[in-house]
């Protein structure tokens, strides 16, 4: 177990969410209290105005303590309100955290966009989308992270990067503050809402307003309106009667087209960074004030050190000049922004900033992505606290795990299995009747080899490991608009498989192989993509229910092994134990099949070979209907 780290992380989750519900909640409330004191003090403040003014004779002075606590209430509020933002993100990181741990999948992003449908593993061994690897690793708050943990989990790093991954998630694990501060990190977004979030908000009894009300708001809105606006045309017009004015107007307004189509450029351009900004302006501020021991997260730090200034000071000045950009959409603002060019002067700003620190940039928001995909992984350490990091080894192929087990199923239902591969046995052949649990022994074995090529702990007892990357063959499907069989797929992944051994030591694994053929055409082929696969270096595993590929491990020259997944034997129905044995399946269930359809098996005792069919029932006499009426 993980040092300093609590036994049952979803009870510790829970404590976590429960108690910051209760501080969000007094925060809110802390909100509110500014807010009515604010009003408080404005009121007195316009009546103070009016009565001065009314009454000359009344001095001014008595309302600059009055002044000075509305500026201190203004600060308090936003103090507060900055506080329960804050306690609102974090909640919903350890309720988030709760989700996972829980596999609630519908609660978790499911990363779908990152899916590659030629990947060599990806769809199949559920690295994207709902009930994936993706949805339990993923914590990060920036875009730049979530790209960078997809990227970590379709590249398998070096041995030594991902060593110098491990040794970075180890250090990050008990920095507990650290991960609770960048939960907190920046705004809110969009994807940070989730739908409960909605659903909550639909179902809540809405404030009951006077019927009233809103014609009383009307009205008044109405008539300051109309009364501004005559001002304002008034004041206009003698504006534009003096020729200087309206010949700088004219100048002015030239100016702004001008640059109208450049302008316009930098405001699209900005669409998706201004989102992220606060957020990732945080995150730098976070590794920036941090100090590390790791030689990953030291170089990562480093990265973001600019001599005299830092990433975050100028990327707080950019998120400045985003802001005041921003501002010429405040209706209150919008017309004088107009008359000030506000919009063509802060795009010309933005530009000079990005001209300066563009390429800078690019580079602080890797090293953001890198750090945030290693708090991911540290997240993942601290939720699964008793799973190991991996032993790597130079040479091979080698792959030896003890207690291998589904990162992807709870740790209740798991069933773990050892197993060895590398030059002997160089290939195992795993037979068993569907849903034996191949398919899923496939995935564990591959899945764990990725998380370990991450630099992330792995869900064994023990996995010692090889320089190998991961190919599979599992999903594979047709499609009819691109002409392609279930059987022209198979071949089309098996010849990536063969591609990807000769250029990197490779581990594969492929289910029910070549199924789509006949029983001795599938032998032989499948001979020869074991040989081929073979000459080039690859290890790995396949799976069948067709028991005459097992007859490929005592092929010359090979160097293979048979194991296999059986039924418990219970004659009552279909029943698994899921544990990998030697050899080759013995025990058929065909007739618990057949009785797991709900068809009565006739003349056929529980105690008769479970290899033999039961007798077929005898033709009907001649004349008799085809089926009988209902």
């Amino acid at each position: 177990m993980h040092p300093a780290q609590p036994e049952d992380p979803l009870a510790h989750y829970r404590e976590k969410a429960a108690g910051l519900l209760a501080a969000f909640g007094a925060a809110v409330r802390r909100v509110r209290q500014f807010q009515v004191c604010l009003v408080i003090l404005g009121s007195a403040l316009f009546a103070g105005l009016i009565l001065t003014r009314t009454h000359p004779s009344i001095p001014l002075w008595p309302l600059v303590p009055v002044l000075a606590l509305a500026s201190l209430a203004v600060l308090g509020l936003r103090n507060a309100s900055a506080r329960s933002a804050a306690l609102y993100r974090l909640r919903g990181y350890y309720e988030t955290g709760i989700a996972r741990l829980t596999y609630d999948w519908d609660s978790l992003p499911p990363g779908e966009e990152y899916l590659e449908p030629r990947h060599l593993y990806a769809a199949d061994l559920n690295l994207f989308g709902r009930g994936s690897l993706y949805q339990l690793l993923s914590s990060a708050r920036t875009r730049a992270g979530r790209d960078t943990l997809a990227r970590w989990m379709k590249e398998p790093a070096s041995i030594e990067e991902a060593r110098a991954r491990a040794a970075a998630v180890r250090e990050l694990w008990s920095r507990v503050d650290l991960r609770d501060a960048l939960a907190a990190a920046g705004p809110s977004k969009s994807a940070d809402f989730r739908l409960e979030t909605f659903r909550e908000w639909v179902q809540s009894a809405p404030p009951d307003f006077p019927a009233w009300a809103p014609w009383a708001a009307l009205l008044l809105g109405s008539a300051v309106l109309l009364v501004a606006g005559a001002c304002l045309v008034q004041w206009s017009l003698q504006l534009l009667a003096n020729p200087y004015v309206a010949a700088l107007l004219g100048l002015e307004a030239g100016f702004s087209l001008l640059f109208f189509h450049r302008v316009r450029a930098v405001l699209k351009s900005l669409r998706v960074p201004s989102a992220e900004l606060p957020v990732a302006c945080d995150v730098v501020r976070i590794l920036e004030e941090r100090r590390f021991t790791a030689p990953k997260l030291v170089s990562l730090s480093e990265c973001l050190r600019l001599g005299h200034a830092s990433a975050s000071r100028e990327l707080g000045r950019l998120m400045r000049l985003v802001t005041l950009l921003g501002a010429r959409d405040n209706a209150m603002f919008m017309l004088p922004s107009y008359f000030l060019l506000w919009g063509t002067q802060f795009a010309m700003a933005i530009c000079r900033w990005r001209r300066v620190h563009g390429a800078r940039l690019l580079a602080w928001l890797e090293a953001v992505g890198e750090f945030e995909a290693l708090v991911c992984l540290a997240t993942y350490a601290c939720e699964h606290p008793r799973d190991p990091f991996p032993e790597f080894c130079e040479g091979g192929p080698l792959l030896d795990g003890q207690g291998i087990g589904h990162p992807l199923l709870d740790e209740a239902v798991c069933v773990r299995n050892d197993f060895q591969l590398g030059n002997s046995p160089r290939f195992v052949v795993v037979s068993g009747s569907n849903m034996s649990g191949k398919s899923t022994f496939l995935r564990a074995v591959a899945l764990n080899a990725v998380l370990a090529r991450m630099g992330a702990p792995v869900c064994c007892a023990r996995l010692k490991l090889s320089n190998l990357q991961v190919g599979a063959s599992i999903l594979v499907h047709d499609s009819l608009a691109d002409g392609r069989s279930h059987f022209f797929a198979e071949l089309d992944r098996l010849r990536q498989l063969i591609d990807a051994a000769g250029r990197a030591p490779l581990l594969y694994v492929v289910d029910e192989i070549l199924i789509g053929t006949n029983s001795r055409d599938r032998r032989i082929a499948t001979e020869w993509v074991i040989r081929a696969l073979a000459a080039r270096g690859a290890v790995g595993l396949i799976s069948t229910h067709d028991l005459a590929l097992s007859e490929i491990v005592d092929a010359p020259g090979f160097d293979g092994r048979n194991l296999h997944f059986a039924d418990t034997g219970d004659p009552s129905g279909l029943s698994f134990d899921y544990r990998l044995r030697s050899g080759v399946v013995e025990r058929s269930n065909a007739l618990n099949i057949v009785r797991h359809l709900g068809i009565e098996i006739v003349d056929a005792p529980l105690s008769a070979e479970t290899s033999k069919s039961p007798p077929p029932p005898p033709l009907p006499p001649p004349g008799t209907p085809a089926c009988s009426p209902l």
